[in-house]
């Protein structure tokens, strides 16, 4: 009864815990919209809360509409419920059917300007999400045609850099394969550390639970592997697999972070299947664990339902059998509950069916907290994972248990004759009349820590004996039953003696119900004519005395009753001869320790003396040394003196001549940015220019003009960089606008400028007296916006070119402006390009990709220069700017810069 009160006690403590932690909520606040369709984060922000889009948007149905359009519409805007399934919006007295789709759009008043993130999760099953103007991500495709449609599932956060104070969120939503539609969980808004925690939190939360199941499935599966006769092993194995499934494909574990572009459509599959067949092996492991309780009808029947209910699923389109979830729902709840009844019945005959009584009623508790939780009616999570983890976690106790008790018989019997065996040869092995070395030999071969022998002589109980493993110690104090006792248990001594019978420390608190403060303890009365002669005192300090060792003890009555005849006379004589000796050696010892002491101070003070003698010594040949030394160091700093003054002075004049310089050359790049002032993109999208010139002036430059309705844009990277660079851009620059303007002819055949630009520069630095590498790369653009058409041509520098996300590379020709190899020179080619709006390109010099720097010092190189481009494009130009400038300089770190860096982006 006691053992069944404390299962049931762990019981309920675990139910507690399970509702506690399942009613918890994250802190997640819902900010109150001051009106409806815009939410105010602005006031009471807190930049480690989360907080959700939560209430009342803007809505237009059968209809699809980029933020622009939404904001233009002439049409009806109804005000519907977020979080939501848009099948529960009435839309002119009709509920809207869950195939369609739709354009949901609020706004969100932010506190200040900057970088925040907002978390999408359970969208169905299609979305595209626009913040401002900007598509900020797609999940799955979004269509008007149920062909082109593709459904997804996947939980996302997206990193904002707003620009203004008031912003608007656009989600277009389309589905035409689930039961379910529209935005199924508010998004989550807040600082991009806050959600980053959130997400952490998340996903360490469900990693636990399943690795757990992880763990736990092998584990019931080696017991199986190992003991074939008990079947509920493989059964509970079998159970965690697909329970492992359902939690896995349901809660959006690391799976989909892992495999972003697994089918929904065979996920939705795989967890309908899991789902129906974890409650028939459900069914089968209470049946096993209950030894037979479950009906045969009941296991016939539930084989036979997931049997139909696996081939409505597996033979029918995701829109019709997403319909049978609640069926599935009620059946599993229906089976909890009957096996609870079941085995409730039958706890009085099976104490071990506590365990799996009180894992189905948690089980039960979490089935009724997800499903409130999935029809809004509570805010708590989805709980059923660690449901399973707790029920699987008792069977593991419960198994434990069984298998303590079955090795403690054998313990107990395997002890028993072991101590028996210790007991004889400790007897065997010492005089009998040497009591004291008979209860040593007893400490050290039954691993007892201490052994009291107390003397009973008229009614007077006096301690004669203190035996442990390191000490044995002899003494004669009286006890007296009214005061208390250190080193040993003066009640429990008490109650031996009055009783005249064994008694252990267990036993003694289960009669008299008061607490001791000794260990584990025996008291074994020694019996003569009705009267008790001495009493043993056994006690481990730091182990509880096994049952089997108290049973031995107890049965040696007679035993220890015959040593002790033996050994009395015995041992008052060997008292007598033990005290002298120890006072002879008491004093022989003080006399040792007095000489010891006596010559160990005269060889101190020898030691001092010719310590003294020798420091005398070393001292003074220290003090000539110091003397001609401090002469060395006085010479030593006139020279010193002398020879920084003279320092001093040169550094002046260096530095003066670096000030000039430095000054001619920033009024150099500051004439150099008159001289070579380009027009104002303002006919494109977006634009930019990153510039970080090596040496102050930039070889580096940027040609952008328009003449004729044509622009003409050009990103060249001159030989050499600093004042050499410069000189060679000015040439350049000036020569390629000449030649543009001259001749009209080539307005379409970009190759054909490069091609005179080389002759002038090939002309303008090579002579025959001296031939010069000067020359320069260049990527070279001619486009018309009104014909939509792009003509580039280019030195080694290629062109890169993004539309809807993908980056296509248009190479340029591998040879520079400048002097090469003359059977490899050739003419430069023109290559043609159909342009469409939003259309990204990106001109780009080679020093960026060529710089040192990250944590293995190696180049950057052009494939993560590309690659961070890409990432990138989706943001606005300026923030891409600041992005692609923090990347350099993280990179770089304390390296030193090897070259100009210059990227323009131009978006159509």
């Amino acid at each position: 009864m006691q053992n069944r009160s404390k299962i049931q006690f762990l019981g309920i403590i675990l139910i507690i815990g399970t509702f506690f932690f399942s009613v918890s909520c994250v802190k997640i606040q819902t900010q109150p919209q001051e009106n409806e369709a815009v939410f105010n984060f602005a006031k009471n922000f807190n930049n480690q809360s989360i907080y959700e889009f939560r209430g009342k948007w803007q809505f237009v149905p059968d209809t699809l509409l980029t933020p622009e359009e939404f904001q233009n519409f002439s049409g009806k805007k109804y005000f519907v419920q977020v979080p939501s399934t848009w099948t529960k919006y009435n839309i002119e007295g009709k509920n809207l059917s869950n195939i369609g789709y739709g354009t949901f759009q609020t706004k969100f008043i932010v506190p200040h300007k900057g970088i925040y993130s907002i978390k999408f999760k359970r969208i169905f099953l299609s979305a595209n999400i626009f913040v401002n103007k900007n598509l900020i991500l797609s999940i799955g495709k979004v269509s008007t045609d149920p062909k082109e449609y593709k459904p997804s599932r996947l939980t996302k956060e997206v990193i904002l850099n707003l620009d203004r104070d008031t912003n608007i969120l656009t989600i277009q939503v389309a589905n035409f394969s689930h039961k379910k539609a529209g935005i199924l969980r508010s998004p989550k808004f807040g600082t991009v550390n806050a959600i980053k925690k959130f997400v952490y939190e998340t996903i360490f939360y469900d990693g636990f639970i399943a690795g757990s199941l992880v763990f736990m499935m092998f584990f019931f599966f080696v017991l199986y592997f190992y003991n074939k006769s008990n079947i509920s092993n493989l059964y509970f194995s079998i159970f965690l697999l697909v329970a492992l499934i359902v939690i896995i494909f349901d809660r959006e574990l690391l799976f989909y972070r892992v495999f972003p572009e697994f089918s929904w459509i065979l996920a939705m599959k795989i967890y309908y299947l899991a789902f129906i067949w974890r409650a028939y092996m459900f069914i089968l492991l209470i049946d096993s664990i209950s030894k037979g309780l479950i009906h045969k009808n009941i296991k016939k029947f539930s084989l036979w339902f997931s049997a139909i209910m696996s081939a409505f699923v597996l033979f029918t389109p995701m829109k019709i059998y997403t319909h049978s979830l609640a069926i599935l729902i009620l059946f599993t709840m229906i089976s909890i509950i009957y096996e609870i009844i079941v085995v409730g019945l039958n706890l009085k005959k099976e104490k071990y069916l506590h365990f799996a009584f009180w894992g189905l009623l948690i089980i039960l508790i979490s089935g009724v907290n997800d499903a409130l939780f999935e029809y809004k009616v509570i805010k708590t999570f989805y709980s059923s994972g660690i449901a399973i983890f707790i029920f699987t976690l008792l069977q593991g106790i419960e198994i434990s248990i069984r298998n303590a008790n079955i090795l403690n018989t054998e313990e107990m019997l395997n002890n028993k004759f072991r101590i028996q065996n210790s007991l004889k040869i400790s007897l065997l092995n010492t005089p009998s009349y040497d009591l004291p070395q008979v209860l040593r030999s007893l400490n050290e071969n039954l691993n007892i820590d201490k052994i009291l022998l107390f003397t009973v002589e008229n009614n007077r109980i006096a301690l004669s004996i203190t035996a442990t493993k390191e000490d044995i110690k002899e003494s004669n104090k009286n006890i007296d039953f009214n005061q208390t006792y250190s080193d040993f248990d003066i009640h429990l001594l008490k109650y031996a003696y009055d009783n005249k019978i064994p008694v252990s420390t267990t036993e003694f608190k289960n009669k008299i119900q008061t607490t001791s403060k000794s260990g584990s303890s025996l008291i074994l009365p020694l019996i003569n004519d009705d009267r008790v002669i001495a009493i043993v005192y056994f006690e481990n300090t730091s182990k509880k005395m096994t049952k089997a060792l108290i049973e031995v003890l107890s049965s040696a009555q007679t035993l220890f009753n015959s040593l002790i005849h033996t050994a009395v006379i015995y041992f008052n004589l060997e008292k007598l001869n033990y005290e002298l000796d120890e006072k002879v050696k008491e004093r022989t010892q003080e006399v040792q320790k007095q000489k010891a002491e006596l010559k160990e101070k005269n060889e101190q003070l020898d030691e001092k003396i010719q310590l003294l003698e020798e420091q005398y010594t070393i001292q003074s040949e220290l003090n000539k040394a110091m003397e001609a030394h401090n002469e060395e160091i006085e010479r030593e700093n006139e020279l010193l003196k002398e020879q920084n003054e003279f320092i001093k002075k040169q550094n002046e004049k260096i530095n003066k001549h670096t000030r000039l310089i430095k000054s001619d050359i920033y009024f150099a790049d500051k004439i150099l940015s008159i001289t070579q002032k380009n027009d104002d993109l303002t006919d494109f999208n977006e634009s930019f220019h990153l510039d970080i010139p090596k040496n102050i002036i930039s070889g580096d430059f940027l040609f952008a003009k328009k003449i004729n309705n044509l622009w003409y844009i050009a990103l060249g990277d001159a030989t050499g960089h600093g004042v050499p660079g410069a000189l060679m851009r000015t040439f350049a620059y000036k020569t390629l606008e000449a030649l543009i303007r001259k001749h009209d002819e080539y307005r379409t055949q970009p190759n054909e400028i490069l091609n005179l630009l080389r002759e002038q520069i090939k002309k303008n630095f090579s002579s025959e007296q001296q031939e010069l590498n000067e020359g320069l790369d260049i990527t070279f653009t001619v486009i018309d916006l009104q014909n939509s058409k792009l003509y580039f041509s280019g030195a080694y520098n290629s062109l890169l070119f993004i539309r809807n996300g993908k980056m296509t590379i248009i190479k340029a020709d591998r040879m520079p402006i400048g002097r090469y190899i003359e059977e490899h020179e050739k003419s430069f080619t023109t290559k043609e390009l159909e342009i469409e709006k939003n259309d990204i390109f990106y001109y780009l010099t080679d020093g960026f990709a060529d710089q040192f720097g990250g944590p293995n010092n190696e180049k950057y190189f052009s494939s993560n220069l590309r690659n961070l481009l890409t990432k990138i494009s989706i943001h606005p130009f300026n923030f891409q700017k600041d992005i692609l400038k923090k990347e350099f300089y993280d990179w770089k770190g304390n390296n030193m810069q090897i070259d100009d860096i210059s990227i323009v982006g131009l978006k159509i």
